[in-house]
């Protein structure tokens, strides 16, 4: 079976504070299963009012008192470790001081 690579590049605001927001942290979900397949969601997740399952978990996370790389990381986890789909993984930063650049390659 021949694996694929995959790579996505992000680039993050970095609020004044240090702190990364829900919304920057909500586009670091790719797996469109956190995005738009409902079969994905926790039971309650819309009736919360969030709009997918990403949108919940960007905003958990982002109420965590962790830093910014281990928040980010957390929502490759969730996604990445917890599917048949992805082999590996990799992340890459770059940061200044309110901005941080993401790279993360994939295979399948």
């Amino acid at each position: 079976m021949q694996e694929s690579l995959g790579l996505h590049l992000y680039k993050l605001e970095i609020e004044y504070d240090g702190k990364i927001s829900k919304e920057e942290l909500e586009q670091l979900f790719f797996d469109l299963d956190y995005i738009q397949n409902v079969e994905y969601y926790r039971h309650d997740t819309i009736s919360l009012g969030y709009k997918s399952e990403a949108d919940r978990l960007a905003d958990e996370i982002a109420t965590m008192d962790i830093n910014i790389e281990d928040k980010i990381e957390l929502c490759l986890e969730i996604q990445v470790l917890k599917s048949d789909y992805y082999v590996s993984y990799s992340i890459d930063y770059l940061r200044t001081n309110d901005l941080m650049i993401v790279a993360i390659a994939y295979t399948t």
